[in-house]
């Protein structure tokens, strides 16, 4: 198992949770700017996203995942089925 995480590290949402934003209009893209929680993940599976905090421009951009957060497009959240809600 090995963690990640660093400060300055580019954002990337496949294997960062930002939990706030900071504005800083000249920048060009997002960067962690603390790291509350650092990630891990083990060979080339995502076990936890690091919960970071996230300063860049006002505006997402799109931009090309970080190499090896994930591994093989996975996420911290997985996509499945939904499953119906129930009524009481």
């Amino acid at each position: 198992m090995t963690s990640f995480g660093e400060v300055g590290d580019s954002f990337d949402p496949a294997c960062h949770d930002a939990l706030t934003h900071h504005v800083a209009p000249e920048a060009d893209g997002f960067v962690c700017s603390a790291v509350l929680r650092p990630g891990y993940r083990l060979g080339e599976n995502l076990l936890r996203p690091a919960t970071v905090e996230v300063t860049g421009s006002a505006q997402p951009t799109r931009s090309a995942p970080a190499p090896g957060c994930g591994g093989r497009g996975s996420s911290a959240r997985p996509v499945g089925p939904r499953l119906p809600l129930g009524r009481s």
